[in-house]
């Protein structure tokens, strides 16, 4: 959310991880629907999905360090 401090340092967080994955981000108030679907309680929410399947979730600031080794 934009209105989230703790959601834009997490995006900040992601842009230097240099994951070797695609990451997407959301709003949840732009985009409710999938804060929904993926029943997202608290922001900020970080999901790994693999095939259309949540294997991992976490919340809260994380590290680059953490985010590499959460999608590791």
């Amino acid at each position: 959310a934009s209105w989230c401090n703790p959601c834009q340092q997490l995006k900040k967080a992601l842009l230097l991880s240099d994951l070797s994955i695609p990451v997407q981000t959301i709003d949840i108030d732009e985009d409710p629907v999938s804060a929904m679907e993926y029943a997202v309680r608290g922001v900020p929410t970080l999901l790994l999905i693999e095939d259309n399947v949540v294997i991992k979730r976490t919340s809260g600031v994380k590290s680059v360090k953490e985010l590499q080794e959460f999608c590791a």
